[in-house]
């Protein structure tokens, strides 16, 4: 499998470290520091980003159609109501505004005003769900249509034009939307594919994972969320190269923040399970080895 197991022998453990250590590619030990919860009880948590200029964490509880802020140093935590249902937060140039993308709309908002940038005609029962900002600060993001195959499809908004572009369609569940300095990964989390800039480049293609939430490292590997074994998945080359065991049953989402950009924040889905634990639709967080980059904001 791509994955590298759990009962490999120490022998080979050793030599990957230090195979891997001399070209510079993977210095990291996979385990969670403090960890802290910091909201619980949610339905469909995901989407969560962090601001650097402002110092707070976003994330959104799609179910429960809510967006979460919370102040890194003041520790205040603050929620907002929507009518209509939130998938995903974005950051815009202007750090005292926030984007979202809803099923409806694309806005930016400051909590106190809001300002539609461009609605959205989606069909009935399709709704949106990944999102991030590319190098050149335009929205990408993905519809689906829950337990429908390829009726999901990714989108690029222009802000600049005021124009919406499809990317790519046919896909189940769009996700794992990431960019760095050269490429633009997401997956299609049904098929448990992580594709690198178009539909014919597969990175990784295993029914044995499912994709949800991305995000990058300093070093430029992809770390995302593995909804169906709850670990988050480092790759790079079109390789699993580790994983992180998580609490939680079902991870949607992650990012990084904090000063130093090495703590992990993690999404995750109550999705009914009969051992429900605490870690559960909830957002938690843990220090960690990794080292993520700035996410980028929109050109508005």
């Amino acid at each position: 499998t791509s994955n590298i197991s759990s009962s490999t022998n120490n022998k080979i453990i050793a030599h990957f470290f230090c195979l891997f250590s001399k070209s510079n590619l993977l210095k990291i030990k996979l385990k969670m520091i403090k960890t802290k919860i910091l909201e619980k009880n949610l339905t469909l948590a995901e989407s969560p980003i962090f601001c650097n200029r402002s110092n707070k964490l976003y994330w959104v509880d799609i179910k429960k159609k809510i967006v979460f802020n919370f102040d890194l140093k003041s520790k205040k935590k603050n929620k907002y109501n929507f009518t209509d249902i939130p998938s995903a937060v974005f950051l815009t140039a202007n750090p005292k505004w926030i984007g979202i993308v809803t099923n409806k709309n694309i806005l930016i908002t400051n909590f106190k005003k809001k300002l539609i940038l461009t609605k959205l005609k989606l069909r009935k029962k399709v709704r949106t769900n990944d999102s991030k900002i590319d190098k050149n600060g335009n929205l990408v993001f993905s519809t689906m249509q829950e337990n429908k195959k390829n009726k999901g499809a990714i989108f690029k908004f222009i802000f600049k034009k005021d124009k919406i572009k499809l990317l790519f369609k046919n896909l189940t569940i769009p996700n794992s939307i990431s960019f760095n300095k050269k490429n633009f990964y997401f997956s299609d989390s049904a098929k448990g594919i992580i594709y690198k800039n178009d539909k014919k480049n597969y990175m990784i293609n295993s029914h044995l994972i499912e994709p949800d939430g991305a995000t990058i490292t300093q070093d430029n590997k992809i770390i995302f969320a593995d909804y169906k074994n709850a670990e988050l998945k480092i790759v790079y080359n079109n390789k699993i190269l580790d994983k992180i065991k998580l609490p939680c049953k079902n991870p949607t989402s992650l990012c990084f923040f904090g000063k130093k950009l090495n703590y992990i924040c993690v999404t995750s889905h109550n999705n009914k399970n009969k051992k429900k634990n605490k870690y559960d639709g909830s957002v938690f967080t843990f220090k960690s080895d990794l080292i993520g980059k700035i996410e980028n904001f929109a050109d508005v």
